[in-house]
């Protein structure tokens, strides 16, 4: 199962961004830089002091928006 499948499962509506970055085949690092900049595929919603990553915007970008 992908992360975003177990997101589902379990009624989540955000990914870490360790979860988003294995979803999307990236480097952590690179979602990171995305939320600094502002200049990502996606941006986070803040929760506290951390970030996450909407799961239907993760799923848009690699193709399993439809749920099955």
């Amino acid at each position: 199962m992908t992360p975003i499948d177990i997101a589902r499962r379990d009624g989540k509506c955000v990914l870490t961004t360790r979860e988003a970055a294995q979803a999307l085949g990236m480097h952590p690092q690179t979602l990171w830089e995305w939320s600094s900049t502002g200049k990502g595929a996606i941006q986070p919603v803040r929760i506290g002091k951390r970030i996450a990553w909407p799961v239907e915007a993760v799923a848009v970008l690699v193709g399993a928006d439809r749920q099955q």
